[in-house]
């Protein structure tokens, strides 16, 4: 069993997300919850990267108006 924040998550679970994860190009006008926000943060901290000499830089941008205005 893999560990996942303090949970035992089954290895064929991870392998299922893996293998069923698909690109979104359609958003919703909505801001995600500050705790969704913080998780999905925190897992692409956690996501691999070229050879671990890669730092991982996260802008997290919450203000609608320069989102949708940085996002043409």
């Amino acid at each position: 069993m893999k560990k996942s924040h303090n949970k035992e998550v089954p290895m064929n679970e991870v392998i299922k997300v893996l293998t069923q994860r698909r690109s979104i190009r359609k958003f919703k006008s909505e801001m995600p919850s500050k705790a969704d926000l913080e998780q999905i943060i925190d897992a692409g901290l956690y996501a691999a990267s070229g050879m671990g000499k890669q730092s991982a830089i996260v802008i997290a941008v919450t203000d609608k108006t320069l989102r949708d205005k940085i996002s043409v």
